[in-house]
């Protein structure tokens, strides 16, 4: 029905409503909590005239007379009435929800005159009210107030208020609406109305949802239970569900449903049961008239599935198809559908198989290494402390894993962690606790776990006294997630006072020959396009990605275009030969370690030349037959590449990877890096890059530990992706993609360029790359240049500390809604600029609990930290925030080098 819009009509809406909008406006103690509550009466329901209209408002299905004009119509409010507004006189109908109905009732003297007891047993609470003297025209109003909830934590309020009118008149009308409403039995919900009233649910106290309820996309969240309820019309939306998993046939409030039920590795929170995420999507089998598909999708914790309110969502509700619906396309069901079973179907409800949440188990924590290291250990770990807090072993409880944490001299004593490191053991750069660490990897006899990483600590204490992490597990368990997730059970306090080591390597491990310098980095040049070798040249094996496997005796995969023809000769430089531990997954059968054939090549059609390079991020040393090595600065992502052929677009402003272009514009490639930010499973990431519209037609799929690899055709392209992830959750991305007609040309090219893909190596010899500092004209202009050698650590107590701390706390502050001071994890200044990096906690330093943030959902599933960082500048005395990062799961501050001009020592100390 149209609504009134009228001036006229709203000011006699607002007069007719005044009890709407004024006597109902607060008492300190509900009317009802004031009183002894009357004696209910039962309501004798009146006939109802057949040409009354139906309503449904807000789950509740009620009559109204055909010439009642709707003059309001909010989502929890709803009036109708007649007006003359010539005379002001007339009435109006109200009905609302409010979760404190008590206040609507302060400003006018409202009388409890009764209590009525309705069809369906619910009880209401009957008032009277008389217009204020301020009124535009006199009048009363009685209403009647549910004793119980009805909507959420919302009681339900309906209202009849006249205008110059004898209000008994109209009584007999209001004894008619209230006798056609259907109401829900006293304790339960009303329905909410979803998809347009497609999907109805009651949905109890402590859910709420993300936006309006008539939309297509609703999701509902729990205040009390780890988890949500996905509501969706349109494209069926999988989410993290593992390709295949298999539909059940079922009844889902009385409709036919596919349910798919997996495990949800992204709705895992810890809450010391060692349960996982579940999932279970329904897919109705009837699509919408418009075709749209209707998917209901609960994840979380098991702990939903079992909780009371799900189980009265999915009782009390129900699915109404409109007029029209008919059944979907089966091309449209998740692969692994089920559509065809004649079986007899079941009707599902909640917990949808999941098996009850197990007892809580208790968890070892403390403090480690004098409170330099904070732990709660998952479940089934032990921790054994070692003398004068100077070392501390974690285990899990069968013996298959340990992590040792150690410092000063039970680091380096003849029987610490690193007396294990054998002499001939390369080692890398690389980042753990978000700080920069040398790793050193080995296996082989003496070794009774399998596999051992030591990390040592580029920053030293007070006193320069070192300390590191060494691992001892299988490499499942270091490398397909369970490190990752027993290292986010350990905090690093990292002091104020730590500084770089004067000797980041204590003479461990073995160098190997260093990689060129920057000034060493070459730019690559164009060629003519890769030229299929000859079938005398080229023998391919069985299975590789294509199908077909590379012999191990095969030479490298140059090309008369780019290095000359297939010859015998050395071997291409893989991980292990390059000082880096042989973890790199290759494609099948994929040996861990392998090297890859190279010749010396024929000189090039463009030869590479060696060029200075200042302001280049990444590095492009040269190789052999035609081939170049790119390292990305950022990650230190490796792969080999055709140089003459393949020329690489300018770096991206975060510098996580690179993007190549054929010089003929027909093949392209990128590497790139990121942090799995979500905690996916690899199951999961294969799912989400199979939904890519990148990557239809998927043909080939293999997986292994820590890598998978899809390929297919997108139109006449064929694409090839490669994905490694390391314990540190770091993925890093290989895809390439050329026309499939030339596809025999490029089989070899790809596999080499597969097999030399990987995360580089980081040798004793080779430091990280320093970001230069671009002059001011690249930068925003009248900023100051960063004094390094004036750069410090402002002493604890000084006012400059407690300035800059001040002026950061604000961007911490507001985006969390409290008061919040710091645990100190970096602060630099010169005096000018500053960067300040710590750890929210409590004004009483007690641990911040992030489940009463806006961002308690982002921290239970692992895609925030809880790290603050800000970069701030001295102005007209004052510190100012240019650029802040709350929760980040990367290097935040290396976005902020270029657009500001700064080096990297302000943010890394070295």
């Amino acid at each position: 029905m149209k609504v009134i819009e009228t001036p006229t009509v709203h000011r006699i809406a607002r007069v007719a409503l005044w009890i709407a909008c004024s006597w109902m406006s607060g008492l300190a103690a509900p009317v009802w909590a004031q009183t002894d509550p009357p004696v209910p009466e039962v309501f004798a329901p009146p006939a109802i005239p057949a040409d009354w209209r139906t309503e449904r408002i807000n789950g509740i299905t009620l009559r109204l007379p055909p010439d009642l004009t709707l003059l309001q119509d909010y989502s929890t409010e709803h009036v109708w009435g007649q007006m003359d507004a010539a005379t002001n006189t007339g009435f109006a109908l109200r009905i609302a929800f409010s979760d404190r109905p008590g206040r609507e009732l302060e400003r006018d003297e409202a009388v409890l005159t009764g209590a009525l007891v309705l069809l369906g047993g619910q009880t209401f609470r009957t008032y009277f009210a008389t217009a204020p003297a301020e009124a535009d025209a006199p009048g009363d109003m009685e209403m009647l107030v549910s004793d119980l909830p009805m909507l959420g934590d919302e009681r339900l309020m309906v209202a009849l208020a006249t205008m110059n009118r004898d209000i008994a008149e109209y009584r007999p009308l209001l004894a008619q609406v209230l006798g056609s409403m259907t109401l829900p039995p006293p304790g339960l919900q009303l329905q909410r109305d979803l998809l347009g009233g497609t999907v109805r649910l009651p949905i109890g106290p402590g859910w709420s949802g993300t936006g309006p309820l008539d939309t297509g996309d609703v999701y509902l969240f729990s205040d009390e239970i780890a988890g949500r309820v996905q509501i969706r019309s349109g494209k069926i939306d999988t989410g993290g569900m593992p390709t295949g998993t298999p539909g059940m046939p079922v009844l889902f409030l009385g409709q036919k449903a596919q349910l798919f039920a997996h495990e949800d590795g992204s709705e895992t929170v810890e809450d010391n049961t060692g349960d996982t995420g579940k999932a279970g999507l329904i897919v109705l089998e009837s699509c919408l008239p418009d075709g749209s598909a209707i998917t209901l999708r609960f994840s979380g914790m098991p702990a939903l599935f079992h909780d009371p309110s799900i189980a009265a969502m999915v009782t009390g509700g129900e699915i109404v198809m409109p007029e029209g619906s008919a059944p979907c396309p089966a091309d449209i069901f998740p692969e692994g559908a089920n559509l065809d079973s004649a079986a007899a179907r079941a009707e599902i409800a909640p917990p949808f198989g999941v098996d009850p949440p197990r007892p809580e188990q208790p968890r070892a924590s403390g403090a480690a290494l004098g409170g330099l290291f904070i732990y709660t250990l998952p479940i089934g770990w032990i921790a054994e402390p070692g003398v004068d807090d100077q070392q501390i072993r974690f285990a899990k409880a069968d013996g298959s894993a340990a992590i040792v944490l150690a410092r000063g001299a039970a680091l380096v004593a003849p029987a610490g962690p690193v007396a294990m490191v054998p002499p001939t053991t390369y080692h890398r750069s690389d980042i753990i606790f978000g700080w920069p660490s040398e790793r050193y990897e080995w296996e082989g006899p003496g070794n009774p776990s399998g596999f051992q990483r030591l990390f040592i600590h580029s920053h030293c204490l007070a006193g320069e006294e070192r300390f590191g992490m060494l691992v001892s597990g299988s490499r499942a368990f270091q490398e397909e997630g369970e490190l990752s997730g027993a290292l986010r059970t350990i905090t690093l306090n990292m002091p104020d006072t730590v500084k770089p080591c004067p000797d980041p390597l204590l003479g461990i491990g073995t160098a190997s020959a260093a990689l060129p310098t920057r000034q060493e980095a070459v730019t690559p040049t164009h060629a003519a396009p890769p030229v299929s070798p000859g079938s005398s040249s080229v023998v391919m094996g069985q299975a590789d990605w294509f199908g077909q496997v590379p012999s191990p005796a095969l030479p490298s995969p140059a090309t008369e275009s780019l290095a000359g023809r297939w010859q015998k000769g050395t071997t291409f430089p893989s991980a292990v030969a390059m000082g880096g531990a042989a973890t790199i997954p290759t494609a099948q059968p994929d040996t861990q370690g392998e090297s890859v054939p190279v010749v010396p090549p024929a000189p090039p059609v463009a030869p590479v030349q060696t060029v200075e390079s200042v302001d280049e991020p990444d590095r492009f040393m040269p190789g052999e037959g035609g081939y170049a090595l790119f390292e990305n600065g950022r990650y230190g992502t490796f792969i080999s590449y055709p140089s003459g052929y393949f020329s690489p677009e300018p770096p991206p402003g975060n510098g996580d990877g690179r993007r190549f272009v054929s010089v003929d514009g027909a093949a392209r490639f990128y590497v790139f890096a990121q942090f799995n930010a979500l905690g996916q499973s690899q199951a999961e990431q294969i799912a989400q890059d199979k939904s890519d519209p990148a990557h239809p037609n998927v043909t080939y799929e293999r997986s292994g530990s820590g890598w998978y690899v899809l390929s297919g055709t997108a139109g006449s392209d064929i694409y090839y992706r490669r994905v490694i992830e390391d314990m540190n959750g770091l993925i890093r991305v290989f895809e390439i993609t050329y026309p499939a007609a030339r596809k025999a040309e490029f089989d070899a090219v790809v596999t080499y360029m597969a097999k030399s893909f990987g995360p580089g190596t980081d040798m004793v010899t080779q430091q990280p790359l320093a970001v230069t500092q671009p002059p001011a004209s690249a930068t925003e202009p009248g900023l100051p240049v960063v004094k390094t050698g004036m750069l410090r650590t402002p002493e604890r107590g000084t006012q400059e500390r407690g300035a800059i701390i001040d002026a950061a706390r604000l961007g911490a502050e507001q985006p969390l809604g409290r008061k919040v001071i710091f645990v100190v994890s970096a602060l630099r200044t010169d005096g000018t600029w500053a960067y300040f990096q710590g750890r929210p906690v409590n004004p009483d330093g007690s641990a911040l609990d992030w489940s009463r943030t806006p961002f308690a959902r982002e921290i239970s599933n692992g895609s925030m930290s809880d790290t603050y960082m800000a970069l701030l500048l001295k102005q007209d005395g004052r510190w100012q925030i240019l650029e802040k990062a709350l929760g980040p799961t990367d290097v935040a501050w290396y976005n902020w080098l270029a657009p500001y001009g700064l080096p990297e020592v302000l943010f890394s100390g070295q």
